[in-house]
C-alpha cells in the first residue's frame, strides 16, 4: 500500500471561510458518500458566515455591527445550523474510515 499525496491545488488552502465549493472539493478528493450538505439551506448559511466574516475582515464593518444585522434568533439558529454541518462533515468521514474507502 502507497501513502497518497495530494497537491495542495485540491485543498481548500485559499484563505477564504468555507463556503460550499470547499466541501464539495472534500467530497471528491476522498470520494465521501452523498452530497457535501445534508440540507440545501446549508449553503445559504456558509454563504451568511462568510460574507459576514469577508466584511469584517476587509473593514467593511464591525464585529458588532454585523451581529447586530439580525435579531438573536437568527443568529442562534445559523449557531445551529453551522453545527448540523460539522456533525455531517463528521458522519462523511468517520463513515469513509469504518468502510475503508481509502483503500482503492
Amino acid at each position: 500500500t502507497e501513502a497518497c499525496v495530494l497537491s495542495n491545488s485540491y485543498l481548500p488552502l485559499d484563505g477564504r471561510t468555507i463556503r460550499k465549493r470547499h466541501l464539495d472539493l472534500v467530497w471528491t478528493v476522498f470520494g465521501f458518500a452523498g452530497t457535501s450538505l445534508a440540507e440545501a439551506r446549508h449553503q445559504f448559511t456558509l454563504d451568511t458566515a462568510a460574507d459576514a466574516r469577508n466584511d469584517v475582515a476587509h473593514g467593511g464593518a464591525t464585529p458588532s455591527e454585523v451581529a447586530g444585522r439580525q435579531p438573536p434568533e437568527t443568529v442562534l439558529r445559523y449557531v445551529d445550523e453551522v453545527e448540523l454541518i460539522i456533525l455531517h462533515v463528521d458522519r462523511a468521514a468517520e463513515d469513509y474510515l469504518l468502510a475503508a474507502r481509502y483503500r482503492r
